[in-house]
Order: C-alpha cells, then sequence, then structure tokens
C-alpha cells in the first residue's frame, strides 16, 4: 500500500465517531422512560381486562346453574363467599380484580329464583361497581352499572 492509500484511510476512520458516554446515558434514560411507561399501561390494562372476563363468567354461570336446574330438574345452587363462587357443582375462584359479595341463590327444579337479593361485584381497578338484582320467581335480573 501507498503511503496516499493510508492516509486516505486513517481520514476515514477519523470521520466515524461513536456515542459519547452523555449521548448514551441520555438514549438510555429515554429508552427505560418509555419502556416503563408502556409496561405500567399494559399492566393497568390486563386488570381490567381480568375484571371484565370474572363478570362475563360470572354472568354465564348463574346462566348455566339456571339451566341445569330446569335440565336436571334438581334444585341447585348459586352462591359466593370470600374469594369463591360456586356454580351448581362448579367451583370458580375469585380473582383480585374483583370483589364479590356474599350471597346464597337457589334455583328450583324449574329454573325460577325464589329471592330478591342484590348480588354485587366491585372492580377496582376500574372504580366501578356491579350490581345485579334479582327478579323474584323468573330467575331474570337487572343489572346496574355505577
Amino acid at each position: 500500500m501507498s503511503t496516499t492509500t493510508i492516509t486516505k484511510m486513517s481520514r476515514v476512520k477519523s470521520a466515524i465517531k461513536a456515542f459519547t458516554i452523555l449521548e448514551s446515558l441520555l438514549v438510555l434514560a429515554i429508552t427505560s422512560f418509555v419502556i416503563i411507561l408502556f409496561s405500567l399501561t399494559i399492566g393497568n390494562t390486563v386488570h381490567i381486562v381480568r375484571g371484565e372476563l370474572f363478570v362475563a363468567q360470572f354472568e354465564n354461570s348463574y346462566k348455566h346453574t339456571q339451566l341445569q336446574a330446569a335440565a336436571t330438574n334438581q334444585e341447585k345452587v348459586f352462591s359466593a363467599s370470600k374469594r369463591t363462587l360456586t356454580a351448581g357443582d362448579t367451583i370458580v375462584e375469585v380473582p383480585k380484580e374483583a370483589e364479590l359479595s356474599s350471597f346464597s341463590v337457589k334455583f328450583d327444579p324449574r329454573g325460577n329464583n325464589s329471592s330478591m337479593k342484590k348480588m354485587t361485584i366491585k372492580l377496582p381497578y376500574q372504580q366501578k361497581s356491579i350490581t345485579y338484582q334479582l327478579e323474584m320467581g323468573s330467575g331474570k335480573y337487572k343489572k346496574t352499572i355505577q
């Protein structure tokens, strides 16, 4: 190699600059902030979705227990206490994203209930509560969201 080629290569090498420590720390700080912000948003969304899924599961379990009582011509119980929901022969654990009031509803062999109880589900991550007011005899309910 000639001397001029070596000189040109050294100029090219010196034209390429790397990040300084300050620039690297700035990029790291911005990236960390964006990642933390994104993970907090995703975490909160997961809690909201889990709460809504439990509400859907609760309503489905209520209807299924009612249909099961009518289909088998046997009395079935739909109840909740502490952190468990009992729907006929099925036991469902209440997730931490929902708080369920204690109650017990009996369905007669025709699938009708004999109470006008209120059942309440609180969803703390959404700061709302859902109240189900049972209708006497029909097994239907009125849903109120607050």
